[in-house]
């Protein structure tokens, strides 16, 4: 996750029904560094957002979409923690498999 003020420019779609002019609008918006990719991709993808943040390390992430769904963000494992849920499931006997 990003630190504090670390973000990028992205271009952000202002839909219509948002605008203060009733006309939608793109914009140039400073978007947290770590999620930029992902507000990219919504936005290539015609998919309308309120608002993101990455949570910076203190929270989990969240990108609020115009039509009320939230998308969360969680933070990845540590690379011990991946190899130890890796393990795990390499050594579990099936029968006992989810």
């Amino acid at each position: 996750m990003c630190q504090d003020r670390d973000s990028v420019s992205v271009r952000v779609r202002i839909a219509a029904r948002l605008s203060h002019t009733g006309e939608a609008y793109w914009r140039d918006m400073r978007i947290d560094r770590c999620i930029a990719p992902i507000v990219a991709a919504l936005q290539a993808a015609n998919i309308d957002m309120l608002a993101s943040c990455c949570g910076h390390g203190k929270t989990s992430g969240r990108i609020d979409l115009a039509d009320g769904r939230v998308l969360t963000i969680e933070m990845t494992e540590n690379e011990d923690d991946k190899r130890r849920r890796l393990e795990h499931f390499r050594t579990a006997d099936p029968e006992e498999a989810p």
